[in-house]
């Protein structure tokens, strides 16, 4: 009876670690693919410092931002697994800021948006590998191509002003819960935001 089950027990536990064994082994090479948005990019948060203090200063006052509105960093990503804890890849990050353009006395003379477009190769690491269950950190480093585009209350535009640079991205701390398609949430500092979540696949 006995042993009736200690074979129970076996066959449970292979079960169990069996398929988180045969998991980790077929994610080396695989491919990955994701879609996220996050939130406080070094963009939004720069551009909101440099480029609107800029402004201030370079108008004498004439001129600010105000309602500055952070729509959204949409990313997309692709990663190849090197190894089962090692992947590298491409992320591709549209970011957008939208505000009101007011004078000194803060009344509204005008409208400005701006669009930062990140291409950066990137690596991944991971730290807990299991079935449903990832901890990893990502870093980063592309160029950005930001545009902001202005005009007044009337409709009238002004010449697009470009804010071209180079960028970063470091997430220390990143989870992703789910097998083949699963959810992931990430904590860092660069293009792609403080706070960013989304979905992933694997093929």
């Amino acid at each position: 009876m006995k042993l009736k089950y200690i074979y129970i027990l076996i066959f449970a536990i292979s079960l169990i670690v069996l398929p988180n064994k045969a998991y980790g082994q077929t994610m080396g090479g695989d491919n990955e693919i994701s879609l996220g948005v996050g939130t406080l990019t070094v963009d939004q948060i720069l551009g909101a410092l440099l480029t609107d203090g800029g402004r201030t200063i370079l108008s004498l006052g004439a001129e600010n931002t105000d309602n500055l509105r952070f729509i959204g960093a949409y990313s997309f990503s692709y990663k190849y697994y090197v190894k089962n804890k090692f992947a590298a890849g491409l992320t591709i990050v549209s970011d957008w800021v939208a505000g009101d353009l007011v004078n000194g006395d803060d009344e509204l003379i005008g409208s400005m948006k701006r669009h930062y477009f990140t291409i950066a190769p990137e690596i991944k690491l991971v730290y807990v590998n299991d079935m449903a269950f990832r901890l990893y950190s990502v870093a980063g480093i592309g160029y950005t191509f930001g545009t902001e585009y202005s005009e007044d209350t009337e409709g009238v535009e002004d010449e697009p002003f470009h804010i071209n640079h180079f960028n970063f991205h470091i997430t220390p701390l990143g989870i992703r819960f789910g097998r083949t398609i699963g959810v992931f949430a990430e904590i860092g500092f660069g293009y792609k935001g403080v706070i960013a979540a989304g979905v992933s696949g694997y093929f």
